[in-house]
C-alpha cells in the first residue's frame, strides 16, 4: 500500500494538484449555506409558489424543510467521515467507485452549474426596480464573469465576500419580516389548501427545492474548512435552521400582508418576476416606498450571495471529478499559488454563460431542482451502501435512526422529483444521459485501462486514509 502511494502522489504534485488551503471557519462555513440557502429560497422562487399555491406555499416550504433534514442527516455523517474536497461526488465515488459516483458527481455539479444561471438571471430581474433591462443575459454574464474571477483569487477573498453579503441579506429580511407583522392579515390565510389544483402543492415542492439544496454546498469545500470533521456537521444544521426560520417566516409575511391575488398579480405567468413580489410586499407594509427600496438592494444582494456559492461549490464538484480522472488530468488542476481549482471555476464559468442565455428562470431551475433532487438521492443512498462496505470506518458523526431516515431520505428526495414540470423532467434527463455519455466515452477511449485503476486505486487509498483514522 506505501509503495502505491507513492506511485501515484508524486505524479499529482507534478501536474499541480496542489493541496487546497484551509481557511474557513463554523462562521463562514455557515454563511457560505446561508447565503445559498436563504438568497435562493426567499427571492427567487417563493413568490412564483404563492402565486401558484396560495397559502399552502407555506406547507410546502415547512414539507420541504423534512425532507432536506433527512439529506442534512446523511450528509452530516458523510461529511464527518469523508472530509475531502467534491461533497456528494466524493461520498458517492468512496462508497461505490465508477458510474454511480461520477452519475452523483455529474448531477450535482449540473445542479450547481444551473442553480449559477437562475441566480445570474434573477440578479438581472432584480435590477428592473431600478431600471429597465431588456435582455437578461446582458447584465446576467459579467456578474457571472466577476464572480469566476473573485473566485479565482482564493477562498479568503471569497468568504469575506460572501460573509458580508450574506449578513447584509439577514438584517434586511428581518426588518422587512419586523415591518410586516402590523399588516398581516389573518382572512389572507384562509382557504389555505383550495388554489390550484391537486397536484400543484407536489409541483410546488419540487419546485422550491433548490431553495434548501444550500447546506449541501458547505461539504464540496471541507479541504478549505478548518477542522472539517467537527464543522461541517454544525455548519449544516446551523444552516438549515437559520433558512428554515427565514422561509417560514417571510412567506407567511408575504402571504399576511398581500394575500395570494396580491402576488399573483406582481408575478403572473413569470418565474422572473417571482422576485419582485417581496419589493410588493414591502412597499405595502409600514416600510412604504422605502421598504420596497431596501428589499429590492436586498434582493441583489441575495442574487448575487447566492451565485457566488454556487460557483465555490459547483468549481469544487468539477475539480474533484477531474483530479479522479474522470476528465483529462487538465480538469483537475489547482492554481499553485492561489490553492482554488482553476480548471474548474473557469469551466462552470463557460457552461453557466451557455445556460443564461436560454433566457428563463423557470427553465434553468427546474433543470437544478430535477439534477439536484435525483443527485442527492444518490448521495443519501450512498450512506447505505458505505455502511455495508466499511462498518468499522471511524464517523464522528451519524445518521439517527439508521437505516429507515437514510431510507426515508432516498425515497424523498427521488419522490419529488416526476411532479417537476416536463420541461425540467425533460432537459434533467438530457442531462444526465449526456453524463453517462461522457463517462462511456471516456471509458472506452482516452480513459485507459491504467486510468480505470488509478481512479479505483485513489478510492482504495482515501478509504485507507480513513480506516487510519480509526
Amino acid at each position: 500500500m506505501g509503495q502505491r502511494k507513492r506511485d501515484v502522489a508524486p505524479r499529482v504534485g507534478r501536474a499541480r494538484m496542489a493541496e487546497f488551503k484551509r481557511a474557513m471557519g463554523l462562521g463562514g462555513a455557515t454563511l457560505l449555506g446561508i447565503g445559498a440557502l436563504v438568497g435562493a429560497g426567499i427571492f427567487v422562487l417563493s413568490g412564483r409558489a404563492i402565486a401558484i399555491v396560495g397559502p399552502a406555499a407555506i406547507l410546502a416550504y415547512l414539507v420541504m424543510a423534512v425532507v432536506s433534514l433527512l439529506t442534512a442527516f446523511c450528509y452530516c455523517e458523510l461529511s464527518a467521515a469523508i472530509p475531502k474536497a467534491g461533497g456528494g461526488y466524493t461520498f458517492a465515488q468512496v462508497a461505490s467507485p465508477g458510474l454511480y459516483g461520477f452519475a452523483t458527481g455529474w448531477l450535482l455539479w449540473i445542479g450547481g452549474v444551473a442553480a449559477c444561471a437562475t441566480f445570474a438571471l434573477a440578479f438581472s430581474d432584480a435590477l428592473t426596480p431600478f431600471f429597465s433591462v431588456p435582455w437578461y443575459p446582458a447584465l446576467a454574464i459579467p456578474v457571472v464573469v466577476l464572480f469566476s474571477l473573485i473566485n479565482y483569487r482564493g477562498i479568503k477573498g471569497t468568504s469575506r465576500a460572501q460573509n458580508l453579503m450574506t449578513l447584509s441579506l439577514l438584517g434586511l429580511l428581518f426588518l422587512v419580516i419586523l415591518a410586516s407583522v402590523p399588516r398581516i392579515k389573518l382572512e389572507h390565510y384562509t382557504p389555505f389548501l383550495s388554489q390550484g389544483r391537486p397536484l400543484d402543492l407536489l409541483y410546488v415542492m419540487g419546485f422550491i427545492y433548490l431553495c434548501y439544496v444550500g447546506f449541501e454546498l458547505i461539504s464540496p469545500a471541507s479541504e478549505e474548512i478548518v477542522e472539517p470533521e467537527r464543522t461541517i456537521p454544525r455548519a449544516i444544521m446551523i444552516t438549515l435552521a437559520v433558512g428554515t426560520f427565514f422561509f417560514l417566516a417571510t412567506v407567511a409575511a408575504m402571504v399576511g400582508v398581500a394575500g395570494h391575488q396580491g402576488i399573483k398579480a406582481v408575478v403572473g405567468e413569470e418565474a422572473a418576476a417571482s422576485g419582485l413580489a417581496l419589493v410588493e410586499v414591502a412597499r405595502l407594509s409600514l416600510l412604504g416606498r422605502y421598504g420596497a427600496l431596501v428589499v429590492a438592494v436586498a434582493f441583489i444582494a441575495a442574487t448575487l450571495s447566492s451565485l457566488n456559492a454556487y460557483i465555490l461549490a459547483a468549481s469544487h464538484v468539477f475539480h474533484a471529478l477531474g483530479r479522479d480522472a474522470n476528465f483529462p488530468r487538465l480538469f483537475g488542476l489547482l492554481d499553485e499559488r492561489k490553492g482554488t481549482p482553476v480548471s474548474g471555476i473557469f469551466i462552470t464559468m463557460a457552461v453557466t454563460i451557455a445556460l443564461v442565455l436560454l433566457n428563463s428562470i423557470e427553465v434553468v431551475a427546474g433543470i437544478a431542482d430535477f439534477s439536484y433532487l435525483v443527485g442527492l438521492a444518490m448521495v443519501n443512498a450512498s450512506v447505505i451502501l458505505l455502511r455495508r462496505k466499511e462498518p468499522d470506518l471511524k464517523r464522528p458523526c451519524k445518521v439517527p435512526g439508521y437505516p429507515w431516515v437514510a431510507i426515508l431520505a432516498v425515497i424523498t428526495s427521488a419522490g419529488v422529483a416526476p411532479f417537476l414540470s416536463l420541461d425540467s423532467i425533460l432537459y434533467g434527463v438530457g442531462a444526465s444521459l449526456a453524463g453517462v455519455g461522457v463517462y462511456i466515452l471516456r471509458r472506452k477511449g482516452i480513459l485507459s485501462s491504467r486510468r480505470l485503476k488509478r481512479l479505483e486505486r485513489r478510492s482504495e487509498e482515501l478509504l485507507d486514509d480513513l480506516r487510519r483514522r480509526r
